[in-house]
Parts: structure tokens; C-alpha cells; sequence
């Protein structure tokens, strides 16, 4: 596929268009689907129009000018790497504007004969078996076809080698004539023995024209020849100049993007070099060590808290407390005990009595057990009351006492603080160790700094992959134009050492050996008028002192005669050149192109008929042919209509697939080219313009549902507009 493609059409003022857009597309192919008088055709025609010119204006062709009359419009290009390109033709300009080079390797007749599929030209095949002669005027983008070329120059070679007398210009009758003539001569000349001398001057001078006559011959086409290679090398210098231009614009941007690189942290973090997996099996050991610290943190803070909390109550407890008031408040603590070991069991005897004497009196088991359980529970009560009264002994805590527990309990806290604290300094040290071990000793231990520098490095990564990527896609521009300037310092030192030129400076050693070659032309020119001059007088004075006119009107029609056979000769040795430049380009193609053209095409009639036709091919006697399933040959005029056109469908595109060099950046534009074919060879033609698209932006455009129908049965990718 084409690096170059046609994105969008821009119809400023062409036909019934204004400010119209067509577009996007893509480079496969692309259907244009809509109505009849929708403008399907005049959007094709303004494509090509914008590439090679307005159409002019005639009776009978459409200019599709607007109102008023002025045309304008752009058409978009677009590379596979994102550039952009367009090409434009305004209202007042003959010229294109814009990026020109897209149409390099391309001309107008080219791309109409090649490019520029319609229903009618197909149909214009009916009545016609000469597809051969089409498919050599498509390859060689000219008007006229070679092989037809070919047979009319050589039948006008016939014409001059013919002893026919219908042909007053051939060389075996005037060489007849004239040995005839010459033979009269000589016997004229005896009788004017004494004019023999000068005679013999005015055959001499006869044959020095001729030979002058010859000269500047050759050295007028040596003269054609340094034009056209001038010409050639003007466009081979544009060509390097350019790429040399665009390959120091890339060079510097190269180096640009070098410099960014080098003034960026890029290859200097060594985080940098960590793969996704590493940066994740850190950032998860992070995430875990967090996890861990925040505990070991809690149980400090709880272990501190305590701590703090001991320390509180062993100050409390070294306080000085008022001895007397000690007592009194033991004494007081006495009492209320006295007072609730008598208060509570005489309370539970007196409720307990009454309940067991009604139990018994009514005979309730359940009163009954209720009151001997009360007063059971209040002797228990009372018993336990002593028992607590004196074995306190009614000795109150001293401060010796409180002061030991209090000091016993902040010892114990105080451990414990620094046991956790010393388990979180190792935990801490570990981290240390395990982030340093891991390339992050700048973190100095810290998470949060660790995590912070795996942000840099991430960053740092996407950075560098902008690098290289950007780096990567100017070294392939940058090789593409060092290919097209090795290409034309190939062209330039091919054209240097076919007209033997200074490679050094070419242009000014073809102009100086141009300006040699036409100071040769003009001597010449001098020498043969005066070769001329005196011929002429000799010509005369010897007609003048002949006695006899018989002399002079046989030397007069030997002139003639030599004149008429310089002529021809001259007529045929153009003739020869021709033909052989002929036979040259079509054996070229022949044992170039032809074969791989004619294989494809064999394989898309096959694509297109179903399996009913297999190949296309040349007989020997240069007419095409074609074979069916069955291995039966016919010639085209023996196929019907639909059959023929799929077949020269087939050649056409099989001449694009292999035609890679030639209107690369271009579209194919085929106008309705199925609407012919019936619907299972209009799916195998459709088939055969997927394969097209495959190597060639292909544009089609069409008003018949059933053709977008067969597209899509093709299942390859199709971008679809609508008009």
C-alpha cells in the first residue's frame, strides 16, 4: 500500500458544488454511494480536473463551471505516518498549486488511460477484440499504442522498399531511375569531355553536401539529445537538492531530540531501567512495609500512652498526704462497713420470717422455700461482713505500699515502650536495608520518598519512550530521502557518463558542451550554404556552356533524383530507428511486465467469472486470447458483453497491481464499472477491486445498492460516504 492516499476532497466552486466537503477517506477502498444527479461524476471529474487541469469548454462535454465561472477547489493527502500533503487549483491560476511532487511519477495521459475506470469506456468494447493494443497504450500512458505504431511504421518501410510504381518514394524504383539516368549521363558526359573537370567539382560538391548535409543532421540530434539531458538534470539536482534538504532538516532534528535527551533525566536515573514488573513488586513491597509500620506505630503510641499513664500515678503516689486525715478516713470507711454487715442481714431475717410463716400456714411450698432462702442468704451475708471486718484487721493502705505497686507498674510499661520501640527502629532498619538493596537508597529509608522516586522513574520511562519513538520515526524519514538521493545521484552520474560530462559540475559541462556542439551546427550551416553557393554556380555555368540540353536535363533529374533518395533514405532511417525503438520498448515489456500482468490477470477473470474462465493470454501472432474451465481458447470477439468487459477489467487492474511505480500517491476512480455483471461475477469483480485495494487507494462511485451489496459480501474493510 501506498504511503500517500487521498483524505478529503474540498469542492470550493466546481458544477452545482459549493464549499463542499467529501471525506474522510481512507487508503483501501472507498465508496461513494448516492443517487443519480447526486454528483458522483462530477466529484471524480474534479478530482482528476484539480490533478491535470479545468476541462475546457465544447459543445458537447460538460466544463462544469459554476455560475460564476469560476472553478476553484483542494484535494488532501495524508501519509501512513500522519503528514499532510494537498494539492490545489484556484480561479484564476492554469496552474497546480501546492505539493507538486505528488505528481512526479505521473502525467495526464497516464493517469486518464491507467487510472480512470468508467462503464463507458468498458462498454465501448462490444464490438472490438483489440485489447491488447489498450492495455500497451495504458502501460505506456501514451495516446496511440505501440503495436499499432509498430505495424504503421512498417508498413510505410514496406512502402519505401516496394517495387511497386504506386509508391513514388521508394528507394528500389528512384535508385532504378536514377542508375538509369546516370548511365545516360555518362554517355551525355563524353560528348562534353572539355566540361569534365568541373564536372567532376560539381559531383565532388554533391557529395561534400551530402556529407555536411549528414553532419548536421547528427548533430542536431546530438543537440535534442543534451536539451532532454539538461532537462533530466535540472529535475535530478531539484531532486538532490531537496533530499539533501529535507535529510540536514531531519539530521538536525535527530540531534534536537538528542540534546533533549541528554539535558533530561532519562539515562541517568537508574530507576529508570526497571521493567512494569519490577516497579510493581516494589511498589507492593511498599504498600506491605506501610501496612507493617502503621502497626508497629500504634503499639508505641499505645505502650507510650501507658507509659505515660504509670509515670502519672508514680508521681501521684510520692505525694505528701495528711497522716490524720488517713485515719479518719479509715475510721469512716470502718463504719459504713459495721453499719452494712448489721443493716443488710436484719433486713433479709425480717423479710425471709414472715414469707417462710405464710408458706407454712397456706401450705405454698414456693412461700416456704422463698423465706428459709432469704434468711439463709442473710446469715451468709452477716458471716462474710465479719469475716471481711477482721481480716482487714482495720490496718488502711500505707504509702510504702502504693508506692512500690506504682513503681512496679512503671517499670513494667517502660519495658515494654522500649521493647516496641526497639522491634520499630528494626523494622525501620530493614526497610532501609531492603529499599537500598532494591536501588532506592535515595529514599534514605522513607516510603514515602521511595514511592515518590518510582513516580520519577515511571515518568522518566513514558519520557524515554517519546525519545525513542520520535528518534525512530525521523531515522526511517531520514533513510527514505537518503534512498531518493542515492536514486538521483545515480540518475546524475548515469546521464554524466552518457554524455561524457563533468560530474563536478554537470549542468555548466552540458551547457558548455551544448554551446560547442551549436558553434559546430552554425560552421556547418556556413559551410554547407556555401557549398550551396557553389554548387549553384557550377550548375549553372555547366548548363550554360552545354551545347546539348539533353546533358543537362538528365544532371537536373539525377539531382532531383538525389534529392528525392536523400529524402526517402532520410524518411527511412527515421523509420528504422523507430521501429526498432518500437520492437525495443515492446520486448521490454514483454519480458517484464507482460508475464506478471498477464498472471494477474488470469487470476482475476478467474476471480471475477466464478471459475469459468482461467486465463488470459497472447498467441503468437500477438492477439489475446482466453481459456475456460474447460480448456477451450477464444478470442475476445466470441465473449459476450459482460464477459468481455470483466476481462478487460482484469487486464486493467492487473496493470495497477504491477504499475507500483507510477502514481503512487494517486486514487483509482472507477465510475458504475459493475452495473454490467450479474450478481455472482459482480461479488468476483468486487473481489478483484479489494485485491486492487490492497496495493492502491481506490475510490468507486456508484448509484446501485446491489454494487455497495457485493463490496460488503466481500468482507474486507470498506469506508462508505454517502453523497
Amino acid at each position: 500500500m501506498s504511503s500517500w492516499f487521498l483524505e478529503r476532497i474540498h469542492m470550493l466552486a466546481f458544477g452545482a458544488f459549493s464549499q463542499k466537503y467529501v471525506g474522510p477517506l481512507k487508503s483501501g477502498m472507498n465508496v461513494v454511494y448516492g443517487k443519480n444527479e447526486t454528483g458522483k461524476t462530477t466529484v471524480a471529474t474534479f478530482v482528476s480536473s484539480v490533478l491535470f487541469g479545468w476541462p475546457r469548454t465544447s459543445v458537447n462535454q460538460n466544463d462544469y463551471k459554476p455560475l460564476d465561472g469560476q472553478r476553484a477547489g483542494t484535494l488532501y493527502f495524508e501519509s501512513a505516518d500522519g503528514e499532510e500533503a494537498h494539492l490545489a487549483r484556484n480561479r484564476t491560476s492554469t496552474e497546480v498549486q501546492g505539493d507538486t511532487w505528488l505528481l512526479d511519477d505521473i502525467d495526464k495521459e497516464t493517469f486518464a488511460t491507467i487510472f480512470s475506470l468508467t462503464s463507458d469506456e468498458l462498454r465501448s468494447l462490444a464490438n472490438t477484440s483489440d485489447i491488447t493494443a489498450k492495455l500497451l497504450t495504458a502501460g505506456a500512458g501514451t495516446a496511440s499504442s505501440p503495436a499499432h505504431a509498430l505495424r504503421s511504421v512498417q508498413k510505410r518501410i514496406d512502402e519505401y522498399t516496394s517495387k511497386s510504381s504506386a509508391h513514388e518514394h521508394s528507394l528500389v524504383l528512384l535508385r532504378a531511375q536514377q542508375k538509369e539516368v546516370r548511365a545516360h549521363i555518362a554517355q551525355a558526359a563524353e560528348e562534353a569531355n572539355r566540361l569534365k573537370h568541373k564536372d567532376k567539382e560539381f559531383h565532388d560538391l554533391a557529395e561534400e553536401r551530402d556529407d555536411v548535409r549528414c553532419r548536421l543532421s547528427d548533430l542536431q540530434i546530438e543537440l535534442s539529445e543534451l536539451t532532454a539531458c539538461k532537462v533530466s538534470l535540472e529535475h535530478a539536482l531539484e531532486d538532490k537538492d531537496r533530499s539533501q534538504r529535507r535529510i540536514a532538516d531531519l539530521r538536525q532534528k535527530e540531534e534536537g531530540v538528542a540534546r533533549e535527551r541528554a539535558y533530561s533525566q532519562v539515562d541517568k536515573d537508574p530507576l529508570v531501567g526497571l521493567t512494569e514488573q519490577q516497579d510493581r513488586s516494589l511498589r507492593d513491597m511498599i504498600a506491605r512495609f506501610e501496612e507493617e509500620k502503621k502497626r508497629h506505630d500504634r503499639a508505641v503510641d499505645l505502650a507510650e500512652n501507658d507509659y505515660a499513664n504509670s509515670l502519672a500515678a508514680y508521681d501521684a503516689s510520692h505525694e505528701r498526704v495528711d497522716e490524720r486525715e488517713a485515719a479518719q478516713h479509715a475510721r469512716r470507711v470502718r463504719g459504713v462497713q459495721i453499719a452494712l454487715s448489721v443493716f443488710f442481714p436484719l433486713l433479709f431475717i425480717g423479710a425471709g420470717i414472715p414469707l417462710f410463716i405464710h408458706g407454712r400456714t397456706i401450705s405454698s411450698m414456693s412461700f416456704t422455700a422463698l423465706g428459709a432462702g432469704l434468711v439463709l442468704f442473710s446469715l451468709i451475708l452477716a458471716l462474710a461482713a465479719l469475716v471481711m471486718l477482721f481480716r482487714s484487721g482495720g490496718q488502711p493502705i500505707t504509702r510504702e505500699d502504693a508506692q512500690e505497686s506504682s513503681e512496679w507498674v512503671l517499670r513494667k510499661d517502660k519495658k515494654k515502650l522500649e521493647v516496641l520501640t526497639h522491634k520499630r527502629q528494626a523494622f525501620l532498619d530493614k526497610i532501609k536495608a531492603e529499599l537500598d538493596s532494591a536501588g532506592l537508597e535515595r529514599a534514605a529509608g522513607s516510603l514515602f520518598e521511595a514511592r515518590a522516586l518510582l513516580d520519577q522513574a515511571r515518568e522518566l520511562r513514558a519520557q524515554r519512550d517519546r525519545f525513542e519513538l520520535e528518534a525512530q520515526s525521523l531515522v526511517s524519514r531520514r533513510t527514505e530521502y537518503e534512498k531518493r538521493l542515492a536514486e538521483a545521484t545515480q540518475d546524475l552520474q548515469a546521464l554524466c557518463e552518457e554524455h561524457e560530462l563533468d560530474p563536478l559540475q554537470p549542468t555548466i559541462s552540458a551547457e558548455v558542451t551544448f554551446q560547442r556542439k551549436e558553434q559546430q551546427r552554425e560552421s556547418l550551416q556556413t559551410l554547407s550554404q556555401n557549398l550551396d553557393r557553389r554548387y549553384g554556380e557550377l550548375k549553372q555555368e555547366l548548363f550554360a556552356v552545354q551545347d546539348q540540353m539533353e546533358l543537362a536535363d538528365l544532371k537536373l533529374k539525377n539531382e532531383q533524383l538525389t534529392t528525392r533518395i536523400n529524402e526517402s533514405t532520410e524518411a527511412l532511417a527515421r523509420l528504422l530507428l523507430a521501429k526498432r525503438m518500437l520492437e525495443g520498448a515492446i520486448a521490454a515489456w514483454d519480458e517484464t511486465s507482460q508475464p506478471e500482468v498477464y498472471r494477474r490477470a488470469s487470476e482475476l477473470f478467474e476471480l471475477m467469472t466464478d471459475g469459468a474462465w482461467t486465463k488470459i493470454s497472447l498467441a503468437q501472432d500477438g492477439r489475446l486470447q482466453v481459456t475456460n474451465a474447460l480448456k477451450l481458447t477464444r478470442e475476445p470477439k466470441e465473449l459476450s458483453l459482460g464477459t468481455c468487459q470483466q476481462m478487460y477489467l482484469a487486464l486493467r487492474i492487473a496493470l495497477l497491481m504491477t504499475a507500483e511505480n507510477v502514481g503512487a500517491a494517486l486514487p483509482v476512480l472507477a465510475d458504475d464499472i459493475l452495473v454490467n455483471f450479474d450478481n455472482t461475477r459482480r461479488v468476483g469483480a468486487a473481489k478483484a477491486l479489494m485485491e486492487l485495494a490492497r496495493v492502491r487507494q481506490v475510490i468507486l462511485f456508484t448509484c446501485h445498492e446491489e454494487v455497495l451489496d457485493a463490496l460488503r459480501l466481500t468482507g474486507c474493510e470498506l469506508n462508505e460516504l454517502t453523497l
